[in-house]
Formats: C-alpha cells, sequence, structure tokens
C-alpha cells in the first residue's frame, strides 16, 4: 500500500542551490576579466566590432557580474513565489479537512443528542443509524477530486454460519451496494488488515500490493472500532489523482468520529 502524495515545501530551493557556485563562478569570472582589461592592449577590428581589447575585456567582465547578481535575484523571486503556493495548498487542503470534519461532526453529535431524547421506539429513533450513515459517507465522497464520481461504502462486520468474519455492505453513497468481503478472500484482505491494525489503508492501481481485482484505481479504506470493531468505511474512484495524503487522514478521522457516535448511541438505536 502506498501513500497519496501532497505538497511539501522543500528545505532548500534546488535551484537556488544550483544557482549560487553558477553566479559566483560568473561573477569571480567577470571581476578577472575586468582586472585584466586594465593591461590589456591593441584593437579589435572585426565585422561591424570595432573596440578596444581593454573596451571588450572590460563590457564582458561587467556583463557577467551583472547577469549574475540579475539571475540570483530572479532565481530567489521564483523559488519564493514557488514557496508561497505550496504554503498556500497546503493551507487550502488543511481548511478543507477542517470543513470536512465539521460537516460530518454536526449530523453526529445530533444524533446522539437526539437518541438520548427520543423514545425507544419511535421511528425516529430507528433512523439514526441510517441518517448518520449517510451523512458519512456523503463527506466521504467529497474528499476526491477529479471529474471522476467516487463511491464511499460502509461495510459492517458480522459473522456468517461458521464463524468467519464478513464485512456486509450496509449502505452505499454513490454507486452500487458493493459486494460481502469474506475473511479469507484476496478481495477482503486490505479491509480486514485496515480493521484488525486500526489503520488506514491507501492504494491506487498498479501498486506493488495492490489487490489485482475488485476495487477502483485509487481506494481509501478506514476501520470503524471503538470499544468494539464496527466495520470499515471505503471511499473510491476511478482517477489514481483523486486522493491526497490529507484525504487519507481526514478519513480515518471520520471513521473515529463515527465509531465514537456508534458507540454513544443508546441500545436500541
Amino acid at each position: 500500500m502506498t501513500s497519496a502524495g501532497s505538497p511539501k515545501p522543500s528545505r532548500f530551493p534546488k535551484r537556488l542551490f544550483l544557482w549560487i557556485p553558477l553566479a559566483g563562478v560568473a561573477a569571480a569570472v567577470g571581476y578577472w576579466l575586468q582586472i585584466k582589461a586594465d593591461d590589456a592592449q591593441g584593437q579589435i577590428d572585426w565585422w561591424i566590432l570595432d573596440v578596444s581589447t581593454k573596451g571588450l575585456l572590460a563590457g564582458i567582465g561587467a556583463g557577467l557580474t551583472f547577469l549574475s547578481v540579475v539571475g540570483l535575484a530572479l532565481v530567489a523571486a521564483y523559488e519564493t513565489a514557488a514557496a508561497e503556493r505550496v504554503r498556500a495548498a497546503i493551507t487550502a487542503q488543511q481548511q478543507r479537512q477542517l470543513e470536512l470534519s465539521q460537516a460530518v461532526l454536526r449530523p453526529l453529535v445530533d444524533a446522539v443528542n437526539s437518541a438520548t431524547h427520543l423514545r425507544a421506539n419511535s421511528p425516529q429513533r430507528r433512523h439514526l443509524p441510517g441518517e448518520t450513515r449517510t451523512a458519512v459517507l456523503a463527506v466521504l465522497c467529497k474528499l476526491a477530486t477529479g471529474a471522476a464520481e467516487p463511491v464511499a461504502r460502509y461495510y459492517e462486520l458480522t459473522r456468517d454460519g461458521g464463524g468467519k468474519r464478513v464485512l456486509q455492505p450496509v449502505k452505499c453513497w454513490g454507486g452500487d451496494a458493493g459486494h460481502v468481503l469474506k475473511e479469507g478472500d484476496p478481495i477482503a484482505a486490505p479491509a480486514f488488515d485496515a480493521l484488525d491494525k486500526s489503520e488506514a489503508k491507501y492504494w491506487v492501481a498498479g501498486d506493488p500490493e495492490a489487490p489485482t481485482t475488485g476495487w477502483s484505481e485509487a481506494n481509501i479504506i478506514v476501520p470503524v472500532a471503538g470499544s468494539r470493531p464496527y466495520g470499515v468505511l471505503t471511499v473510491e474512484s476511478s482517477d489514481t489523482d483523486a486522493f491526497l495524503l490529507q484525504d487519507v487522514n481526514t478519513a480515518a478521522l471520520i471513521g473515529q468520529l463515527y465509531a465514537a457516535t456508534l458507540g454513544a448511541l443508546p441500545p436500541g438505536s
């Protein structure tokens, strides 16, 4: 499994690092030519060029010195602007993560508050788990970028007649219902691995450890586990560039919030 990409500010601007010695050499050569020009004699008369050797060397030396300083300033300005763009992108990602976390937190808190005030057998109380799942999956789909429509699902952990663990698709947003994931099946390995290790999984098609079938081009799986394991949340996209590292972290946070909500809902909700 791999980690999603994310813009990172470089520790030291590469172009500036390369230009500093080059500018130093150019300035040194320019200074040396200007010194040599003082002792130069003769006249250069070639094609349209009619100038003294002293003047030519002095001009070339001054030009090299000027270009080294101007070039260094331009590269420094470019690197500064590039760093600002990266910082702005990171800030935008952090703001987006905060907004999405708030978007999913509100309905989850409302569900817990409602469950404590509604009658045990009331229809509204019975609908709370479904409403919270819908809110969670809708926010997960907002993580994906690009033209491709993402698909989010919630798989609930159960057991089959033989006692084997099964992840049963309970709710879907944006696509088909999904397949039952049975423990031991290759297609189910990433989901159970995320659940057992309590960590988010991310991969794109073609990664060395990626499942060969059954998943989309880009996939995130996060466990939903609190006092006990409840299941997993998944979000998929046919666009390999749909997710960034920050999106994986946000999805993991959403999984934790949803698990806390399931644990806080009174029995019978």
